[in-house]
């Protein structure tokens, strides 16, 4: 329900409902049961709201970043895009807040949060392009370039 207040302690069980339901979604797909696996994957983000559990990135948690992978490779890229749309929503959300904080303010969690939600940004676009979602892959890829400088360690010796 979207009218409901879920503290941490019953987001932590939430976040776990939604890695099993990926891994459920993987185990039916490894055996060639791709549309229970969407089926499964439905199921769970009809019960949880994203009201009761926002479509992010956690430092401690990965379950939507399986739970989108999930959705590509049963072959759901739409879902998958649905859902990875507002999480990309939500990244640039945190790169822009991040971007407002004083240079003293943006290390430690901060800077971790932000690269960890960068690496996910990262991980959708190659996802996304690896099912065929080039305009997705496209859209999240440019964005992370232009939202790297600053925040992701740059790659390279120490000459570059």
């Amino acid at each position: 329900k979207n009218n409901i207040y879920y503290d941490e302690k019953n987001r932590l069980v939430f976040l776990i409902y939604r890695q099993n339901a990926a891994e459920l979604a993987f185990n039916l797909m490894a055996s060639d049961r791709k549309a229970d696996a969407i089926k499964v994957l439905d199921h769970y983000m009809k019960m949880v709201s994203e009201s009761s559990l926002s479509y992010d990135v956690l430092l401690y948690d990965r379950s939507m970043i399986l739970l989108l992978d999930a959705y590509y490779r049963a072959g759901a890229g739409d879902k998958a895009k649905k859902y990875a749309d507002k999480m990309y929503e939500n990244i640039m959300a945190e790169v822009a807040y991040f971007r407002t904080l004083k240079s003293t303010q943006q290390s430690g969690t901060s800077l971790a949060i932000v690269q960890q939600n960068l690496n996910a940004l990262n991980f959708l676009a190659s996802t996304a392009a690896q099912h065929g979602d080039t305009t997705s892959a496209r859209k999240w890829g440019q964005s992370l370039q232009a939202a790297a400088p600053g925040i992701m360690p740059t790659q390279g010796g120490p000459n570059q």
